[in-house]
């Protein structure tokens, strides 16, 4: 699939599925940010891609959020795509998850996707896809993974609520 000109922005770049994908629509033709925490992988991933531009974000973090959306858009423009690939898993059962844990699952897995689809909102083209990655835990929850699938249940019905507000 060709992507000749299409600008995207991919969350979580530096490593995995969001950078595989990262360096795949470079390789496609789409002019890509490449955002994470870990912004030395990010030049990596640029490097080996070929092309792109470097953001640091923490999802976690709004105003880190703000920055890099505001970021991308000065170095892209419009935005025709986002690609959201961070995921936090904690390996606990329930009896022993503190609110540390679930804050931190529940910032990267659930808020983080939503604060950065609602900053980019007023810059994506009138064709634009907003993709999230997440996981079959979010039906059938795993023995010590609950919380993770708990926040990507929770997830993918964000994501119908955005389908239903914004595009009716």
């Amino acid at each position: 699939m060709k992507l000749d000109g299409r600008k995207v922005l991919v969350v979580g770049a530096s490593s995995g599925v969001g950078r595989s994908a990262a360096v795949a629509m470079v390789q496609r033709g789409a002019e890509v940010v490449f955002a994470a925490r870990r912004t030395d992988l990010l030049a990596e991933a640029t490097r080996e891609a070929g092309a792109g531009h470097v953001v640091g974000i923490d999802v976690r973090d709004p105003v880190s959020i703000e920055a890099a959306v505001d970021t991308t858009v000065e170095r892209l423009g419009t935005i025709d795509a986002i690609l959201y690939t961070p995921g936090v898993s904690i390996i606990s059962r329930l009896r022993e998850m503190t609110a540390e844990k679930w804050s931190d699952i529940l910032a990267v897995n659930l808020i983080g996707p939503n604060l950065v689809f609602s900053t980019a909102l007023p810059h994506l083209s009138e064709t634009a896809v907003v993709a999230v990655v997440s996981s079959d835990s979010s039906s059938a929850p795993r023995h010590s993974l609950v919380p993770y699938g708990c926040s990507k249940a929770a997830l993918e019905a964000t994501m119908e609520g955005w389908r239903t507000e914004e595009i009716g």
